[in-house]
């Protein structure tokens, strides 16, 4: 394909036959370009293989260079086909794997096919294994990964010796011999979120003391340890021998220091009241609060700078509140870093009937719906339309509990009969 623009759609419980992901970028002639692709604001969950998958099997070095972006996305839940390893984010490079019981490659044609293969602006979460696996060699595709997150990944007890970042060699045959250096991955703005200490958080490695080593790998991965691992330091494992160009670094990320006591808004005579508590904070550069009609797409409403000691107390702003809108708190840091808050609803003075707006989605189980003054009837559906629940709501009533639901995508309609996809982690 050359030319290819996906928006804002979900690839959700792909099963049955290999590979079973939501995205597989795959073609099985070696002529075949993969060019001008770009998927934005998509979610891939539940699938039984990788959430999303390069597979360069069948392409090789002399293939057309492939030019793929995954910008904005959401990859959760995937891998659940417990019988084989599958990641979320999965680069598998390699022409020919069908090597032979040592593990050795295809003498005739040890390369990779090239290009650029970017992921920006996502999240990864909730993966049974490693939430990024680059395997190729390093004359292969150029992988970039730009302001990523991964949290709560590699979870399966078969996956302590990746963990949630993996670049590794095409092969680890005892025979290898001349083989090609792996990696050509660049990591910038990467997070790792995780409350593991039994596993490595990072690997660049073959696990072996040559022949060859990573090549080109770039960049920096901040590895944020919580719960029970908390204040310990990240394991990073790195190749004894390298090929140049390794420069990656992995640092222990400080969560960002402030503490909200609480944010909210409040609607009266066609005004939208924010308030917000801060117990603490250092490094502060100060406040933002943004507006949004559909909690995706946010604005800059109110604006204050702030010191450490300024900061602690209570804040207050208030904002036309003619129409009805979500909003969330930004603090803002003196390294550049940023944190937000729990997005919250207001009604509109000129909103007769509210609309169904829901959030946060995707939710983890409990979803929060625009106030109404009266009582509403809610069915949730699968995608395929099978009543999943029906609820009555009271006046005022406005939360719906979604934990018991399989991840997945659901549509919610009301009795006026609109509707709104729901996104189940």
């Amino acid at each position: 394909v050359v030319g290819l623009t996906v928006n804002n759609c979900t690839f959700s419980n792909t099963q049955g036959t290999e590979p079973e992901s939501g995205v597989d970028f795959e073609p099985f002639m070696r002529y075949m370009p993969m060019q001008g692709i770009v998927m934005s604001g998509c979610t891939f969950s539940g699938n039984h293989g990788n959430g999303i998958q390069f597979g360069g099997v069948d392409i090789n070095g002399g293939s057309p260079p492939s030019d793929i972006l995954i910008d904005g996305a959401l990859v959760f839940g995937n891998g659940q086909n417990a019988a084989n390893r599958r990641n979320a984010i999965d680069i598998n490079n390699i022409y020919n794997p069908f090597a032979g019981a040592d593990q050795t490659q295809n003498a005739a044609d040890a390369t990779s096919a090239t290009g650029t293969f970017t992921v920006s602006n996502t999240i990864v979460r909730d993966e049974p294994w490693s939430g990024i696996n680059v395997r190729q060699y390093a004359a292969g595709l150029t992988v970039t990964f730009t302001n990523v997150t991964l949290e709560n990944t590699a979870n399966s007890f078969r996956n302590a010796n990746a963990g949630p970042v993996l670049v590794q060699p095409p092969f680890y045959g005892a025979n290898l011999t001349n083989e090609p250096c792996f990696g050509n991955a660049a990591f910038n703005n990467v997070t790792v979120i995780d409350d593991q200490t039994n596993r490595a958080h990072v690997t660049v490695s073959d696990l072996r003391n040559g022949p060859t080593g990573p090549a080109q790998v770039t960049g920096n991965i901040d590895v944020e340890l919580v719960g029970a691992a908390a204040g310990t330091q990240p394991i990073f494992v790195e190749d004894p021998q390298d090929c140049g160009g390794f420069t990656l670094t992995v640092t222990n990320a400080t969560p960002l220091p402030v503490e909200l006591a609480g944010f909210g808004v409040s609607a009266r005579d066609c005004t939208h009241e924010v308030a917000w508590q801060v117990a603490s904070a250092s490094l502060l550069e100060g406040f933002v609060v943004e507006t949004s009609e559909d909690a995706r797409q946010w604005r800059s409403a109110f604006a204050k700078t702030s010191s450490d000691a300024d900061a602690v107390g209570e804040h207050r702003a208030e904002l036309t509140g003619d129409a009805s809108a979500f909003y969330r708190l930004r603090s803002d840091f003196t390294d550049g870093t940023v944190s937000y808050s729990d997005v919250v609803y207001a009604a509109g003075c000129g909103d007769k009937a509210q609309g169904l707006a829901v959030w946060p989605n995707p939710t983890r189980g409990l979803l929060n719906l625009s106030p109404s003054e009266q009582p509403r009837s809610l069915t949730l559906t699968s995608v395929h339309g099978a009543v999943v629940q029906r609820v009555v709501l009271d006046a005022g009533q406005h939360t719906l509990d979604l934990a018991t639901l399989p991840a997945g995508l659901y549509i919610l309609r009301d009795e006026r009969g609109e509707a709104v996809r729901v996104v189940v982690e």
